[in-house]
Formats: structure tokens, sequence, C-alpha cells
């Protein structure tokens, strides 16, 4: 979304000459639109428009990524264990980078003060402290060691809810008073079957009966790409193992995939992929973000979906030769699609791409353990103390009634477009069979979950048939002094950051050369001269490919949960620079296991970049 080059000049100018320094390390960005960039980009960078970022994150060459911390970008770099450097924009790329910054494995810069000094640091702390490529080993190494795929535990969950109905994982807190919903622990320890055994059990059991064909809906009307990403792969993993799914989205397959049909609709949102500025970012954040969750990316979203004439046809007429089996939905805060499963009588499934907010936290009846899990959104740490417990309480309630008033408007659309006798939509809420969450404990922690609370962190982390372009491939493998990997994720653009961030971003990028960075800048033409020799820009790529990259040494992101749990499965170490949402939390939660650093984007001065450089390159316990 948002793209380098419309970045201040002086932030671009600070990025140039951080980048500079750290060659003969090389920098490859991403700068949409290159012709934006001030001139004196340095020899060390090199820019893209677009390449396939999983295929750069896999490079032998990488050293880093530097990153907005976007969740999908943070896990690719973790699977490919890149160091990052992040630069968090909004929603949960805050919580995304502080949570990589406390297990080590990034640094985090605040995009408003990218400060030549403060980038320098950061990437001198990426590129030769060794401890984030240590750490980052370790997050990688705990992030992918785990008995199932993600693919395979999402599909298990899917046909489980199908054989069994939308009570099999239903906690029986839901029904219970809440006297009587505090000794469900007594009872959780009291049963027959170990935690192994049961384990064990359901993987023979796929084994034994396999799965059924199945034909399911599948409705995502986000405006967000990586969200997208998150419900595509699902889709297709359940597609090659011979279900039928139909794919309700703004964003159709480029080519045709087997047992998978999009039903194509127009994006009923503005279009933030790689078009949102700094000032637009920063304008949104002066607003109640809650209310702008809540009504543009829900109330409005459900107004507006409904009212798509291929929606109606599925409604009046659904395929009967096979019949749908189960309804699949991003659950967020445009729950009014969970009709879908009232009308066809038919289980509802949810998939989340980020941690669930504390509104769905309740509908699971999942424990909110506040004392010690902070609210998303504003931040993570481990050990608040007293007043920052209170505050997290207060705020989670807050969170829920504002929540459950101002949604209250899509049990409207439900009873106008599935019949007045159709449930409201908290109704639908508790009828939840199954939710599929974008998460993993070795990131956000170990917590009690209800059955129906099923973790896949790192979906979307699937190798696909996109290549990092030839040049761009060249220029990665022949950064043999390792590269920073930067990125704000697929919203908000680094070249629109103001001047004298940017010009602090290329002081600091600078004096990591030989350390090379790839950044992505969308709009490269926007980017203030001075850009660091060390620095490459690109406009898109495949995330994943560059944060598996063998030169990668770190990667500087928002924090995002995607991009996060990418740099963790990579095994990269990252600085996070959380914008907004869970990406604080997310880069905390890093910080806290010393495989990430957390950069302030209000405060992204010269020299917190290069103290983070520093840290996150130098320091062996990142790695």
């Amino acid at each position: 979304m948002l793209t380098i080059e419309s970045f201040p000049r002086k932030t671009l100018e600070n990025i140039y000459k951080s980048f500079r320094k750290i060659a003969p390390v090389r920098i490859f960005m991403k700068v949409p639109r290159p012709e934006q960039l001030p001139p004196g980009l340095p020899e060390n960078v090199r820019t893209f428009i677009w390449i396939p970022q999983l295929k750069v994150l896999k490079h032998k060459n990488i050293r880093a990524f530097i990153t907005h911390g976007g969740l999908m970008g943070t896990q690719e770099a973790i699977s490919c264990a890149v160091p990052m450097i992040g630069i968090p924009l909004f929603a949960d790329q805050f919580i995304n980078i502080d949570l990589c910054v406390s297990k080590k494995i990034a640094v985090r810069l605040d995009h408003d003060d990218l400060t030549e000094i403060k980038l320098d640091a950061a990437l001198n702390e990426v590129l030769h402290n060794p401890i984030y490529r240590k750490a980052m080993k370790e997050v990688s190494n705990k992030f992918l060691d785990r008995p199932l795929s993600p693919m395979d535990e999402a599909c298990y969950w899917v046909e489980y809810t199908i054989r069994y109905g939308n009570k099999a994982l239903r906690s029986p807190a839901l029904d219970l008073s809440c006297e009587a919903a505090k000794n469900i622990s007594k009872k959780f320890w009291d049963r027959p079957l170990k935690p192994l055994d049961e384990a064990c059990y359901w993987v023979e059991y796929i084994i034994k009966y396999g799965s059924k064909a199945l034909r399911s809906p599948a409705v995502d009307f986000s405006c967000f790409r990586s969200h997208m990403t998150v419900f595509e792969q699902l889709m297709k993993g359940l597609a090659r193992r011979g279900h039928q799914v139909d794919v309700i989205s703004s964003f159709p397959q480029k080519k045709p995939y087997p047992n998978y049909t999009d039903i194509v609709v127009p994006s009923l949102m503005p279009n933030y992929i790689n078009n949102m500025s700094y000032q637009e970012f920063h304008d949104i954040l002066q607003d109640n973000v809650l209310h702008s969750c809540v009504s543009i990316f829900g109330n409005n979203i459900c107004e507006a979906g409904f009212t798509q004439p291929q929606v109606r046809r599925l409604i009046k007429n659904p395929p009967m030769d096979p019949p749908y089996d189960v309804v699949i939905t991003e659950i967020l805060t445009a729950h009014c699609f969970m009709g879908f499963g009232y009308h066809l009588n038919v289980p509802v499934i949810g998939v989340s791409a980020s941690i669930l907010p504390p509104w769905i936290i309740d509908i699971l009846a999942t424990p909110s353990n506040l004392a010690f899990v902070s609210l998303i959104g504003h931040g993570y740490n481990k050990n608040m103390d007293f007043w920052n417990r209170v505050k997290n309480v207060f705020a989670a309630a807050y969170s829920k009634m504002y929540f459950n008033y101002y949604t209250k408007v899509q049990t409207d659309l439900i009873k106008q477009y599935f019949g007045t006798d159709a449930p409201d939509v908290r109704e639908l809420e508790q009828d939840l069979a199954l939710v599929l969450v974008n998460s993993h404990s070795s990131i956000t922690g170990v917590k009690p979950i209800t059955p129906a609370h099923v973790e896949v962190g790192g979906l979307h982390i699937q190798d696909d048939d996109s290549e990092i372009p030839a040049d761009d491939k060249k220029w990665l493998d022949e950064s043999t002094n390792g590269f920073i990997f930067f990125t704000l994720g697929s919203m908000v653009n680094i070249e629109t950051f103001p001047e004298k961030i940017i010009g602090n971003i290329y002081k600091s990028f600078r004096k990591i050369a030989p350390v090379r960075v790839f950044m992505k800048v969308p709009q490269p033409e926007l980017l203030p001269p001075g850009l660091p020799k060390n620095v490459r820009t690109f406009k898109w790529i495949s995330q994943l490919k560059v944060l598996k990259h063998k030169n990668i040494r770190a990667f500087i992101t928002h924090g995002g949960l995607l991009s996060t749990l990418e740099a963790i499965s990579c095994g990269v170490p990252m600085i996070g620079v959380p914008l907004f949402y869970d990406q604080a939390k997310n880069i905390d939660r890093c910080v806290d296991m010393n495989i990430a650093v957390f950069l302030d984007y209000h405060a992204l001065t010269e020299s917190n970049l290069d103290t983070a450089l520093n840290d996150v390159l130098h320091n062996p316990i990142y790695r």
C-alpha cells in the first residue's frame, strides 16, 4: 500500500545515506514508481516494481529484510530465517514488529523519525550483531517445527467440522453462567486421554480416513490483499484435496486453478494496495481506529457486499449438484456473511488473518488472560504492571462494547437478505463452528484456547511459481556481505514518509555498506534524491522468496502478522516499525524473544536507526 518513493524527501535522503554506508552490502528495494525517487540512489541499491517476495527472502545472499511488519511478510521472513528491520505503519504491524523485536529477530524503527543515525544503527545491528541471526534461526525452527503443516492443519479442521457439525468444537462455557464457567479448568485435567495420546490419535485418524469431497462457498470482501492471501491459500489447499470451492472476492486467480472457481466482485473499498501515502496513513490514525474498523471494514462492507448481483444470485439460487457443505468467511468486523450458514443450513468456519481481537475471543469462549496478554493494538508486555493491566482490562471491555453496539446494524441486513426469521448477528456468532487463526504459540506466546480456536500461523507461506526477476536475483546473489529486506507491507508507501525521515533512512543505510538494503518502493519517483548506493528498490516481489534468500541478514518490517510469521519461518531477525492494529504487539513479542528490534515510527531518527541496524546486524543473539 504505502510506497517508499512517496516518503518525504528528507527521509529518503536519510535512507540513501544510510544504505550507501553499508556497501558493499546491497539493498534490493521495492519502488513501484522509480521515476518518483529523488536522484542519488546509492550504487548498492537496486529497485524493483514487483517481485515474488518469498523468492527473494529465500535467496542465499539475503542478510536482512526491511519491512513494514505486515503479518505475511513477517511470517515469510521468519520462515526464511531473515532478520528484519521493521518500520510499522498501522494496524497489526506494530505488534508484529514488537513481537519480533522481543525475540531479537528484528529492529524496530519509527517511520516518523527515520533519521540517518537511527537507520545506521538499525542496519549495523541487524547486519553485524550475530544475536539476530542466532535468534532468528531458533525462532524459525520453532515456527516450522510442528506435527502438521499449517495447510494440513487448516484443511483437517475444515473437514472435521463438516464431519461432525457446528457443535463439535463449541465450548460449553458459552452455555454456562460466569460462575459455572470458572469450574471448567478443573475438568480440563480430568480426562482419560493425555494430550500427546490425543494428538497422535487425530494424526492417525487423518491417515486412516482421509477426506471426502465437499463443496463450499468462501466469502472474503477484504480490501487488504494480505488478508486475501491467507484466505486464498486455504481455499487452494482444500481444492488440491479434491474439494470444490467457490470463492467470492475482488482478487481472482490470474490463471485457472483446479476445483477453484472465482466469483469476482468489484472492490468494495478504496484501493489501498501500494497506494497509501504517509499523510493518508497519519490522518487515519488521528481518527478512532476502532470506529474505522467497525464502520469501513465492517458495516460498509456488509452493505456493499449484499448489493452485488453475484451475491444476490448465490442467495436466491445456491447450487444443488452438489450442494454446499460448509461456509468459510473472514472474520474481523463484517460478520453479516455468517448468515450464509443459516441460509444454506451448513456450518460456518471463520478465518482470521490476524491475532484475534477481544470481541472474537469472547465468541469462542477463549480466556482473555488480560493479566498477561495485552489487547491488540496496545503493544505487548509480558510483565505488565498493575496499572497497565487495569488499562488493558478497561480497553478490552470498551472495544467489545463498542463493537457489539455499532455492529448491531448488520442484523438488519441479515434479515433483509436472508429473511425476517434469520437470527441476529450475535446469535450467528455464537454458532460459529470453528475459527482458523493466523497465529502460532512460538510467536504470540502460550495461552489456553478452546478447541474451536485453531492456530494455523504460517498457512499462507507457500512457494508459488513466481520468481525473483533475473536482474534483482543477480543483485541479491552478488550481495555477498548480505542484504536487508525493507518493506512496510502492501498499504503504506515508504516513499511518502516525511523527507526528514527518509533522509534519516538514507543516512543510516549508507553507513551499513557493504551490507545492502532491498527496499520496497512502489513509487520510486517520489523518493527524494540521495538514495544510498547500497540500496536497491523494487515495486513488488515475492516476499517469501526474498526472506528465504541465503544472503538475507535482516528484515525491516511494519510488523504485520503475516510478515512476522514469514520472517520467523525463514529465521530472519527483524527491525519492526509498527504502524497500527496488532503490529506493535507482534513486534513487542519478537523483541521479547530476542529476534527483533522495535523502532517507533514517530522517532525514526538517524541515531535510532543506526542503533537498531547495528544491533540486528552485529549482535549474534538475534540470529
